[in-house]
């Protein structure tokens, strides 16, 4: 027995028709890594209307890893100065004994 669908979804269906495709792994991560935020749906309807550019979305995607990157190493870096700088003192004052 079919399900009975509302009046207002049938007519959301027949306004807004489902488009299926079916991507490759390597194409769908492409595409998750241009989406962002967004849903695939609403990433795919901005490329088609011309109002997402996919090159400039991973450039800027590429920019955000290696910021993100660089601060992670940097936080890195000055924890180990610190430590460093602990060891030095704790070997001084145990030469000092």
């Amino acid at each position: 027995m079919a399900k009975h669908k509302s009046p207002s979804k049938t007519k959301y269906d027949r306004e807004n028709p489902p488009v299926t495709i079916r991507l490759t792994r390597d194409l769908r991560g492409v595409l998750d890594l241009i989406k962002g935020e967004r849903t695939r749906s609403k990433a795919i309807q901005m490329i088609l209307a011309g109002k997402l550019e996919p090159a400039l979305e991973i450039k800027n995607r590429a920019i955000e890893i290696k910021n993100r990157l660089v601060n992670e190493c940097a936080e890195k870096q000055r924890v180990i100065d610190k430590l460093d700088r602990e060891l030095r003192e704790c070997r001084d004052q145990t030469e000092g004994e």
